[in-house]
């Protein structure tokens, strides 16, 4: 269905408002030509957005001259050249005495939506062609699949490792040949899926590479390659190398002490979520570097389509990429549910100088647990304070005061403390005296 209305901005804002740069659900046109269908492709295949005309790329409004043959071309463009027709709104308005035309495309629910054969995705501010397994995820999409429930290629499982685990995990005596279809992996007449496939002894999925560096990543310490085997083994397996790793004994008096390097709580959750939220679909291993001071953790695959990176990272996720493995991952307990991943990666770092960094790619997350063994244990005021020094590089007592709302003498105490550990470091002296990061670190 389409709609053409013709309105008038009361507020004073104007329709660009706010709006006065491209993102990724912005596009701004100076005159119309074919190139705004590629962005109508993508704006149905995934989130929507809007195609403004009549405005530079700086967002310097200029103009359409015929507004009305402007509105009547979009229309039977988008209805001749993408396929199947997405919904859209064309609206006219004013701005600064120059007309402009807004064309809002909706999110579509039956992609993928072709234009000339090809679809498309937002990539910032730019529209490209969306990749091989991009489009296979749009396909699933339009048949209201996952990934995970399309048949498997294998229909000669076993899961014997499965069964033992749950057996143990859940205190639940389900013989190997109910469990499969009680946990989602088999279905009558369709036979085992892919998360079937995933959790059997037969798995040949491109499970996980391990590769433990030195001084730098000429030095290899360490390579393995965890593969043909089931999820509950990749798990287990890269546990246990993370345990050998980066949980060393010590000797403290009479007793002998295993002290984690990283939080073993964050470790086994960056990679559960690995696990669960990875495009399978992409021919490639979960990545797990291994450094002196920290350990990455890449995962194949951009985020769920739907969800952004500050939605992630607030824990506000709301579904899983693969939810017959997410469902599993929760009977047996490896993760809490779809909104405390992040937090639980977090939490042990609360009071640390160094914390967890996710880095969003167009085909992977990255997750950085930095190393913990020699970091002091800060207080919420220390760790207020060493935070500041995140966006600021140099900063003067005073200021600290005045960023952090604490009292002279604390911001004063606490500074210092971070002084003496060797986290901060003085410049200069006398009431010139400022702060930042020690270079010693």
């Amino acid at each position: 269905m389409t709609e053409i209305t013709i309105c008038m901005e009361e507020d004073g804002m104007g329709v660009l408002g706010n709006r006065r740069s491209e993102s990724r659900t912005l596009e701004y046109k100076e005159a119309l030509t074919k190139s705004y269908l590629k962005t109508v492709s993508a704006f149905a295949n995934y989130d929507g957005g809007s195609v403004i005309f009549g405005v530079q790329d700086n967002g310097e409004a200029i103009g359409i001259e015929n507004p009305e043959q402007l509105r009547l071309s979009v229309e039977n463009q988008i209805n001749d050249n993408i396929h199947p027709r997405p919904r859209y709104l064309l609206e006219q308005y004013e701005e600064d005495g120059k007309v402009l035309v807004e064309l809002k495309v909706e999110a579509g629910s039956q992609p993928p939506y072709y234009y000339q054969k090809k679809a498309y995705i937002r990539n910032d501010t730019s529209t490209i062609e969306v990749s091989d397994y991009e489009f296979n995820d749009l396909i699933l999409k339009g048949r209201n699949l996952t990934y995970d429930k399309l048949s498997s290629p294998n229909q000669e499982l076993t899961f014997n490792k499965l069964t033992d685990t749950f057996q143990n995990e859940t205190n639940n005596a389900l013989s190997t040949n109910d469990l499969p279809a009680i946990l989602g992996l088999y279905t009558s007449g369709l036979g085992y899926n892919n998360a079937g496939l995933l959790f059997s002894d037969q798995n040949h999925f491109p499970g996980i590479r391990i590769v433990k560096f030195g001084k730098d990543e000429n030095t290899i310490w360490l390579r393995r390659d965890l593969e043909n085997i089931s999820m509950i083994e990749l798990m287990e397996n890269a546990l246990e190398t993370y345990r050998q790793q980066y949980q060393p004994e010590k000797i403290e008096g009479a007793k002998r002490i295993t002290k984690s390097m990283i939080p073993e709580e964050s470790y086994r959750e960056a990679l559960a979520n690995a696990l669960v939220h990875r495009n399978w679909a992409i021919d490639s291993p979960i990545l797990i570097k291994m450094y002196p001071d920290k350990i990455t953790i890449s995962s194949p695959g951009a985020l769920v389509e739907g969800v952004q990176p500050d939605t992630y990272l607030r824990g506000a996720m709301s579904k899983f990429r693969n939810p017959v493995i997410g469902w599993i991952f929760l009977r047996l307990g490896y993760i809490e549910g779809l909104s405390t991943g992040v937090m639980r990666i977090n939490a042990p770092y609360a009071n640390a100088c160094q914390k967890p960094e996710f880095e969003f790619l167009s085909n992977a997350l990255v997750i950085t647990l930095p190393v913990l063994n020699d970091t002091p244990r800060l207080t919420s005021e220390q760790n207020q304070i060493y935070q500041l020094f995140n966006i600021n590089r140099e900063l003067s007592l005073k200021e600290i005061q005045k960023l952090t709302g604490l009292s002279s003498s604390s911001a004063r105490n606490n500074t210092n403390f971070l002084v003496q550990r060797h986290i901060l470091e003085r410049i200069g002296g006398g009431p010139k005296t400022r702060y930042r990061k020690s270079t010693m670190r």
